[in-house]
């Protein structure tokens, strides 16, 4: 049994022992209010991440523009991978053999994967010849009647570059632009090499024409 006084708290044994433990009501009701109030301030800030978790969780449901903004700038979202695609559109039937001022046609392919849009600076031209031994037999006969032991150079071979268009394209993001590029060589070695290059991107593909 438990009694209950206003000085003690008193508590009786089965076999009639009485162990009685004294305490002051005053402290103890201050022990019982100290209690209480941590509870009360654990609770309530308990109560204060929960909303600021779901106030959280409702914004990034309702995806702002300004917040996506800001934790992309913050590098706390998953970034995206970007880059342009360049291709030939067909580049199975693209041309395999040229003879001088004879027209050619074929396609390339910018595929806008930046994610923002883009203003690309592209060039199209053909190095002619290769420095095969067709393509420098005329220059090696020339050059040995005027031989020049100090020319490091006279064995590097550097083709002749013949611009056949340049231009600007736009494109949004994820837009694919096709350009097609009519052209003909003044001029043909026995293999020709036609090169697309965006010069902003440092990015270029390219293909070999037999000469004719």
């Amino acid at each position: 049994m438990v009694e209950f006084t206003g000085i003690f708290i008193a508590n009786t044994t089965k076999r009639g022992h009485r162990l009685t433990v004294k305490s002051h009501p005053v402290f103890l009701y201050e022990r019982v209010m100290e209690i209480r109030k941590y509870l009360h301030i654990k609770n309530a800030v308990v109560i204060i991440y929960v909303a600021l978790f779901l106030l959280l969780a409702f914004y990034i449901n309702l995806k702002p523009k300004w917040m996506m903004d800001k934790l992309n700038e913050w590098k706390l979202l998953p970034q995206p991978e970007t880059l342009t695609e360049l291709y030939f559109t067909d580049h199975l039937n693209l041309p395999i053999s040229i003879a001088p001022n004879q027209k050619r046609y074929f396609e390339f392919t910018i595929h806008n994967m930046e994610e923002k849009d883009m203003t690309y600076t592209y060039e199209v031209y053909a190095n002619i010849g290769d420095g095969s031994d067709e393509d420098t037999t005329e220059s090696s006969e020339s050059s040995e009647s005027t031989p020049s032991d100090n020319d490091e150079s006279a064995d590097v071979f550097i083709p002749e570059k013949i611009l056949i268009e340049e231009g600007e394209i736009k494109t949004a993001s994820d837009q694919y632009k096709t350009v097609g590029i009519t052209f003909e060589l003044p001029m043909v070695k026995a293999r020709n090499q036609v090169v697309v290059n965006l010069i902003n991107k440092n990015q270029s593909i390219h293909f070999w024409v037999r000469g004719e």
